[in-house]
């Protein structure tokens, strides 16, 4: 039996964003396997690999790594020709996974836990994203302004973008089509690609 220490002592973790779980509330987390060369492999092993600026896409169905740096692996240098280090990378989770992961309006305390009145409100157990959600269906709702007691939201699609107002608990359909952007919005921009 020997007695060496592990070269990896975390484990199956190869690398880590640590930023984000001080920079972001962290509401949910997933394993996800990565779709990589045979030398991006090798590369990440022996610790080339850097998360720092990595972030998640939701593009047609599907995640992808986008951010991500992985250092050519020096000995495959043939197959590295035209290689952008930086490239993104399909991330492998299942359908269900994915879906759960589209634009939500979260309501919650300002010490962040859920609301009792939010529309899916099920118990007190702060893991449970459902408690968190006050209204679904959206693609990139990167606006929100509340007059007088209404809420309206600016929502980012790929070649359109709409503005709605918005009810507790309603779907607002959006289902990873440029068509469905376009639902229940009270004004549509098209937007250049």
């Amino acid at each position: 039996m020997s007695n060496k220490k592990s070269k990896n002592p975390s484990g199956n973790v190869i690398a880590v964003n640590r930023r984000a779980r001080h920079d972001y509330f962290i509401e949910n987390t997933f394993e996800a396997g990565l779709a990589l060369l045979g030398w991006e492999v090798k590369s990440m092993r022996d610790g080339r690999a850097q998360l720092a600026e990595a972030y998640v896409n939701l593009r047609k169905g599907e995640a992808w790594l986008v951010g991500s740096q992985i250092t050519p692996y020096r000995p495959a240098k043939s197959s590295q020709i035209n290689y952008n280090p930086s490239q993104k990378r399909k991330l492998l989770l299942h359908k269900k996974e994915i879906d759960s992961l589209l634009g939500k309006i979260l309501r919650m305390t300002l010490d962040g836990d859920p609301i009792l009145t939010n529309p899916f409100y099920e118990d007190d157990d702060t893991t449970n994203a459902a408690d968190y959600v006050w209204a679904s269906g959206f693609r990139n709702p990167f606006g929100l302004k509340i007059l007088e007691g209404r809420v309206f939201v600016a929502d980012n699609g790929p070649a359109v973008d709409r503005f709605l107002r918005v009810t507790e608990g309603t779907n607002y359909l959006w289902d990873g089509s440029d068509f469905s952007i376009g639902t229940n919005a009270d004004v549509l921009s098209l937007t250049d690609q």
